[in-house]
């Protein structure tokens, strides 16, 4: 079954997709939606402190910074959604070994220091008697917690392994 068109059909449907395309046919959209943004900017702040919104309000993306106007963009750290501070879950990975280990309540020990350090080799910094390591720069954490009036002290490899390197005072 062959479908005819008719070449004025065909022509109508190009010239409103051409139409709908333009740049020109969205420029008095543009303009309106600004117009509104400004009527719901005042309204809003016409309402005072009531705590009541009668409408949306809008925010200006151009007075928002981004990593172009702030500065090195090649740098810029996005975190994944839902992971606010990655070293905070390391902390508590941590903490929580620490607690297992001794046999108390999380809540009772301290975070002391964390600091970023480089180790020279896969001991992390803790070499055990007898053991061969592989020579290589593998960033991680020493961090130093603070229970039952001691101090532990981890290294970690990245923020997700670690281990307990020694206790202190």
């Amino acid at each position: 079954m062959k479908t005819k068109f008719n070449i004025s059909s065909l022509f109508l449907l190009i010239s409103m997709i051409v139409i709908s395309c333009s740049p020109q046919a969205s420029q008095p959209a543009q303009q309106k939606n600004s117009d509104e943004n400004k009527e719901v900017t005042q309204s809003t702040s016409q309402a005072g402190n009531s705590g009541q919104i009668s409408q949306p309000s809008s925010i200006n993306l151009k007075d928002v910074p981004t990593s172009e106007t702030s500065g090195d963009a090649k740098n810029t750290v996005i975190p994944a959604p839902g992971e606010r501070d990655p070293e905070a879950k390391l902390i508590h990975n941590i903490s929580l070994d620490l607690s297992n280990r001794l046999g108390i309540d999380i809540s009772q020990i301290q975070l002391i220091e964390i600091s970023s350090v480089s180790w020279n080799d896969t001991s992390l910094g803790c070499p055990e008697e007898g053991l061969e390591y592989t020579q290589e720069v593998i960033d991680g954490y020493k961090v130093i917690l603070l229970a039952n009036d001691k101090e532990y002290i981890y290294h970690s490899n990245g923020l997700t392994s670690f281990i307990l390197c020694g206790q202190g005072n």
